[in-house]
């Protein structure tokens, strides 16, 4: 409902159609037992570092504006870091929303997803800010980095 019939055509569902999504890092908000928002968040590696993408993001349009998609996208970012098995949480969206909350702009281009996505908006979160700058290559599976 909050994206419209086109969401499955998006790049990022092209992500999810191949790697999925860890279902212990996907959260509903809810005001008064109303669900009036929900993330998911898909284990990823880029460059043989792993992290997430974060989305898609959604508010249901009765509760827009009131902070429930913030509150996930924190949430559910520091909850996957926390774990300590990935280094940051990638996601395609508008740096007016997302960078007040932390998210900064990768190297246009570096990161290669499986479809068009304006590079402009590619933003990632780390604890390492140097990250954004670094982060380059295809998106793979998680743990595609790893070495036995």
């Amino acid at each position: 409902m909050a994206f419209g019939p086109g969401r499955f055509a998006r790049t990022a569902f092209r992500v999810r159609e191949r790697f999925p999504i860890d279902t212990s890092l996907s959260l509903i908000a809810e005001v008064g037992g109303v669900p009036c928002g929900s993330v998911w968040m898909t284990p990823i590696s880029v460059g043989g570092v792993d992290g997430y993408l974060l989305g898609p993001l959604a508010t249901h349009p009765d509760f827009r504006k009131r902070g429930a998609g913030k509150l996930l996208a924190r949430e559910v970012t520091r909850r996957a870091l926390e774990r300590g098995e990935g280094e940051f949480v990638l996601l395609v969206g508008d740096q007016d929303y997302y960078g007040p909350l932390g998210w900064v702009p990768t190297v246009p281009g570096a990161i290669v997803f499986p479809g068009p996505v304006d590079p402009n908006r590619v933003l990632v979160y780390a604890d390492d800010q140097s990250l954004a700058s670094r982060l380059s290559g295809p998106i793979r599976a998680f743990g595609a980095g790893r070495r036995s």
